[in-house]
């Protein structure tokens, strides 16, 4: 059984990552580049206005941007108590993954799991949309690495 400790800023890395990075490609992208692209917007429709519907539309342009850009972070500042450092053991078996946290343990099938996603770092182990589990490769053993690598669902 490996003994998993997750810090508070790593589990936010990993949030960002996930935000940004977890995503199809085109969510991705739009993530990445737009905020800046509809702050460009707003400060060319903000400038070149001549009308008051052109500098109101412009002025909340550039402050959606502002906001859109500034989601995850402040997702993180809401919540900053969600990120709190924990710790919780894990044990991969050929059917089912333990997850034990002080005194509750938890069995789950791998046919239960909708993805099995393998970052750079750590394995993504989604359950349903919006519940995953993130655990770093680093404070895996070699076996459990290699049950999770062959379980990961194309």
């Amino acid at each position: 059984m490996d003994t998993i400790t997750i810090e508070r800023n790593q589990r936010i890395k990993m949030f960002f990552n996930e935000y940004y990075f977890g995503v199809p490609i085109w969510m991705m992208i739009f993530r990445l580049i737009g905020g800046p692209f509809i702050c460009f917007i707003g400060l060319t429709m903000y400038s070149n206005a001549s009308e008051r519907f052109g500098i109101a539309y412009g002025g909340f342009a550039i402050a959606f941007s502002i906001y859109y850009t500034l989601i995850p972070f402040l997702w993180v500042l809401i919540k900053w108590k969600y990120y709190k450092t924990i710790k919780f053991q894990i044990e991969a078996t050929s059917d089912k993954l333990i997850l034990k946290e002080d005194e509750s343990e938890s069995l789950t099938e791998y046919s239960k799991f909708e993805k099995i996603l393998k970052r750079k770092n750590y394995f993504a182990l989604r359950i349903q949309k919006g519940l995953k589990i993130y655990v770093p490769i680093a404070q895996l053993s070699q076996r459990t690495v290699e049950i999770l690598t062959e379980k990961m669902k194309k």
